[in-house]
């Protein structure tokens, strides 16, 4: 196996389990709540502070990555995950597994700046965007793991048997980070150290936390909006999400294709006006179930195909020897936007507001439109950024 191949497997590998540990507390927290007496506020507090965690060290992580590299702050962070879940399988008691999960939060910061670091370091321009397909399709696959692995094992056994499953998951990636080398860093570039944020970083970091409150918006609270707006059916709503994940899956792998023949910013925008329209269909409430199913299996096939390109571009405009802190902040908007869209559009729903749900997600949208514009207009890093 090549090293381009291995890389590309590896951390797509790695990746996917950072998505699995993100989601391994709502499904199991029906039987550790009635193991431990634990209540939908506290579960909530813990899943916040995990995402505030990340958000406050990811950039501090991504000048890790730079000044240590990639591989060896990954097998850290994995090392750490695994560890913060089997202190968790072990707590007796609501503080001490929400101080083990704040900590796999912090664990949680390394992934997405040494994942891309090492694939800009290590895959070719030309297997680039096939990395990043990998990259992406992989945290959907982790996301899908919580409730189809873990969950049935801990119903099989309890949930302390399913959390030290998922902690086990983590040997096989360390086992391959072990094995695994980069190319050396040019002296230079090793050296270059300093804070750099530009202005571009600014705007891949808006893009970012728009996707995300999007896809936070959409994925949590979707069912409820179209059952309170149209009458749908829970059952219904349910199989219409489904559907929704599996075209999302099968846009990452379209997407990364796309970009083979257009330009990374088209494709954005691209795929970006076509969830706009989407959106508006899902919102018009015409065609029925049928329709609403139709439209949100489209919109998850548009924004799949977003994912590769958005990362694209963030590769393309950061600075050299520096992509870990760049990736470190523009990344940061994937946990502003799962930590500040529930509790806007929460405040929505509970007072019928679904109108108001619809447009805030359709505004989210058109400005993420305006932000790829912006990316295509402007230039990426100017001497003035970086001095």
């Amino acid at each position: 196996m090549s090293r381009e191949t291995a890389a590309i497997w590896t951390i797509g590998y790695v990746h996917g389990l950072s998505h699995l540990f993100m989601l391994l507390l709502p499904p199991l927290f029906v039987l550790m709540a009635a193991d431990m007496d634990i209540s939908i506020a506290q579960m909530g507090l813990a899943i916040a502070g995990f995402n505030l965690v990340t958000a406050v060290t990811q950039y501090p992580m991504g000048l890790a990555v730079d000044r240590f590299g990639g591989v060896l702050c990954l097998r850290i962070g994995l090392a750490t995950s695994g560890a913060a879940i089997a202190l968790m399988a072990v707590s007796s008691s609501f503080a001490g597994l929400a101080a083990a999960y704040l900590l796999c939060g912090l664990a949680n910061a390394v992934y997405h700046p040494a994942d891309f670091r090492i694939l800009n370091d290590t895959v070719s321009k030309e297997r680039r965007a096939f990395a990043f397909s990998v990259h992406a399709l992989a945290g959907n696959l982790g996301f899908a793991l919580a409730p189809a692995l873990i969950l049935p094992v801990a119903l099989w056994s309890n949930w302390r048997i399913g959390l030290l499953l998922a902690a086990g998951l983590a040997v096989p990636g360390l086992v391959a980070l072990a094995r695994f080398r980069t190319s050396p860093r040019p002296a230079k570039e090793a050296q270059a150290g300093g804070v750099v944020i530009t202005s571009m970083m600014w705007t891949q970091l808006g893009i970012f936390t728009l996707l995300s409150t999007v896809s936070a918006g959409v994925q949590s609270f979707s069912a409820i909006a179209a059952g309170l707006a149209f009458g749908y059916p829970a059952g219904a709503m349910t199989t219409a999400l489904t559907v929704y994940f599996a075209t999302g899956a099968m846009g990452i792998v379209a997407g990364g294709r796309l970009l083979r023949t257009l330009p990374d910013v088209r494709c954005f925008i691209g795929g970006c006006a076509c969830a706009v329209l989407c959106w508006i269909a899902i919102w018009s409430g015409l065609w029925g179930v049928a329709g609403y199913t139709a439209a949100l299996g489209l919109l998850g096939f548009a924004m799949g195909c977003v994912l590769p390109a958005r990362d694209m571009v963030v590769a393309r405009s950061a600075p050299r020897g520096r992509q870990g802190q760049s990736y470190g902040f523009v990344t940061t908007g994937i946990n502003i936007g799962q930590f500040t869209a529930p509790i806007a559009i929460g405040a929505m729903i509970e007072r019928g507001f679904t109108g108001g749900y619809f447009a805030f997600v359709l505004t989210a949208l058109m400005l993420a439109i305006c932000a790829g514009m912006l990316t295509q207009t402007r230039t990426y890093l100017t001497q003035a950024e970086i001095s």
